[in-house]
């Protein structure tokens, strides 16, 4: 790393004898910086209990419902499954475009696989293994070949939705009801809900993976500063196929909690999600780490949207206002963990 150097005073421009009038100025930070440096490793959170006030306030007797409360909870699993397997990416530095089409293949892949009669764990593992080949590319083709993310991903998404297409014509391939498949959103083990012991097992899963693990470690480092993590002999390709992968297999469980869910599989199951997981990360960067993406965080901003997009469907509006919400969502996401990075201590 270069460390850079302290000018001396003599190098230093005199601001009483005019030579550079900006000597003397201090920048004052933006209001928001000054609250995000006080408080902001909170915002989130207060985001989410503000949101969970108003909705009580003005629509208390349907929004405390149990259903409603529910409802909310599954939304929030598919999103912060898929959010969480997105971190890993942007974690590193990359951005993944592709997680939809991954979404959406699989969910096709479950439905149709147990309409022919294959067990659920079968089926379950050739999704998982479609989402970790998937990963597999992605991460080659930025790493190794050296395309951008953008590009790339972009590139695999179409490829995916295309083969998609061709696998299911077109149709909504509808569950089987006495597949196994369906306990996953329906069922439950000693009194608690199946989704619960998916989610705990899959935040499990990528917080030791990533905050407790060398991995995880690296992956932060690569994010920081590639160039560096190449000169201390880290394997920088590796690490960030190893990201792809966890975004890989986090959108294929999702795709497996939907079509459990919903009882069908369908081509667009995962094109809702694309603004939707970047928000919820974005959101997540102003949450407990400051200006950083994290786990936390981001489980936070999915609640967080979650209870947003619940609301004000409870409000009314109409589906392209809640989509302006979404895009909203993410650009105020965006801007505050702007603000955050310069409001986080070096």
């Amino acid at each position: 790393m270069r460390r850079s150097r302290r000018p001396s005073e003599a190098s230093l421009p005199d601001a009483k004898t005019g030579d550079d009038w900006r000597a003397g100025v201090q920048t004052q930070p933006h209001l928001i910086t000054r609250v995000l440096r006080r408080g902001g490793s909170l915002s989130g959170l207060i985001l989410l209990v503000a949101l969970v006030a108003t909705f009580v306030i003005l629509r208390q007797s349907r929004f405390i419902h149990g259903d409603n409360l529910m409802g909310i909870v599954k939304h929030s699993i598919s999103l912060t499954l898929i959010a969480v397997g997105l971190t890993a990416v942007l974690v590193v530095g990359e951005f993944d475009l592709s997680f939809p089409a991954v979404v959406s293949v699989c969910c096709l892949l479950l439905a149709g696989l147990t309409q022919d009669g294959w067990p659920f764990g079968l089926a379950l593992a050739l999704a998982l293994g479609v989402g970790v080949g998937v990963g597999l590319v992605n991460g080659y083709l930025v790493s190794v070949v050296g395309l951008a993310s953008f590009v790339a991903t972009i590139g695999t998404g179409g490829a995916i939705t295309a083969l998609a297409l061709l696998y299911s014509d077109g149709q909504t391939l509808k569950l089987p009801s006495d597949s196994a498949l369906n306990g996953l959103a329906h069922g439950d083990v000693f009194g608690v809900p199946t989704y619960v012991f998916l989610v705990f097992l899959a935040l499990l899963f990528t917080w030791t993976l990533m905050e407790r693990s060398e991995l995880g470690y690296w992956m932060a480092a690569v994010g920081e500063n590639q160039r560096a993590s190449e000169v201390a002999g880290l394997s920088v390709p590796m690490v960030k196929i190893s990201a792809f992968v966890v975004q890989g297999v986090m959108a294929a469980l999702a795709a497996a909690f939907i079509v459990s869910d919903q009882g069908v599989g369908f081509l667009q199951a995962g094109s809702g999600f694309l603004f939707d997981a970047y928000a919820a990360v974005f959101l997540g960067a102003v949450t407990f780490r400051l200006g950083h993406f994290n786990l936390y965080g981001t489980v936070v901003g999915a609640l967080v949207l979650g209870v947003l997009f619940n609301g004000l469907n409870l409000l009314g509006l109409e589906v392209w206002e809640v989509k302006v919400a979404s895009g909203a969502a993410l650009l105020m996401g965006l801007i505050f963990s702007r603000m955050a990075g310069e409001a986080a201590p070096n």
